[in-house]
């Protein structure tokens, strides 16, 4: 995570039952990833700390697009989740 960041990634998804199980899933399998020891030489890093998901990190904000907005910036990365079903509603 870079000194100037709050998140080390940013996963963003629709807010639909399959979609947020799925986002649930990669923020638990990346923040319990043990990051392999050839690369913590080289990174310093043995895991990754903190990943934004809305549901766990947007409790009670004031004003949602802009608390959305702030963290996204303050991400190293970002992670987008397209369901086929979100493409559809994209496409139609």
């Amino acid at each position: 995570m870079s000194a100037k960041n709050t998140y080390e990634a940013f996963i963003s998804y629709r807010q639909h039952p399959i979609d947020t199980r799925i986002a649930r899933e990669i923020q638990s399998r990346i923040e319990h990833y043990r990051i392999p020891k050839e690369i913590q030489g080289r990174t310093g890093k043995k895991k990754f700390r903190k990943i934004f998901l809305d549901q766990s990190d947007l409790s009670g904000a004031a004003d949602l697009p802009a608390a959305i907005a702030k963290a996204l910036e303050r991400s190293d990365w970002l992670f987008v989740i397209c369901s086929e079903r979100a493409l559809y509603l994209l496409f139609r």
